[in-house]
């Protein structure tokens, strides 16, 4: 006695496999979208001083009403400069620090980084980010807690999951 099998639509489900195959790995574009989702963070964090980590330290009075050089920190002239008084944003007065951030995407990647540097190739992004010693810069986070974007970047990688196993 012999069994006989034949598989009907083998090609065609291989074929379809494969398509979903390559869609699976072409993750530059939703890859892109997450980066997108953190920028987005980072500048209503900048944009609103803070408040999606609570708010960041005030400035102090002799930063807001003082004169400081800004060369030390940003790599600018050594002239002096007023900070504004009252109206005076924290970490905005240049925009070098807010509008500094490369993005990097392929279909293996997703990185956001800040550029913002002095002259001598300090990036002073991560000090307010993490603080310095001695509380010099104060912490002023910057940068989001995974926590805090995770379920936006859930949605976007459930999407490109969903339409490419379609």
């Amino acid at each position: 006695m012999t069994l006989s099998m034949q598989i009907k639509g083998h090609k065609a489900l291989t074929a379809n496999m494969r398509k979903k195959h390559a869609q699976l790995k072409d993750r530059k574009t939703v890859n892109s979208n997450a980066v997108v989702v953190v920028d987005r963070w980072i500048q209503e964090n900048f944009q609103t001083q803070g408040a999606n980590v609570g708010g960041w330290k005030p400035l102090s009075d002799s930063t807001k009403f003082g004169t400081s050089s800004r060369s030390t920190l940003l790599g600018l002239s050594s002239k002096r400069v007023s900070r504004g008084g009252e109206s005076a944003k924290i970490l905005q007065d240049t925009g070098a620090l807010r509008l500094k951030w490369n993005h990097i995407v392929s279909d293996k990647e997703a990185t956001i980084e800040s550029l913002a540097k002095s002259k001598d190739g300090f990036y002073y992004g991560m000090a307010h980010n993490e603080g310095g010693k001695n509380n010099k810069p104060p912490k002023r986070q910057i940068l989001p807690d995974p926590r805090m974007v995770w379920p936006e970047l859930a949605l976007v990688y459930r999407k490109f999951l969903k339409k490419a196993i379609k």
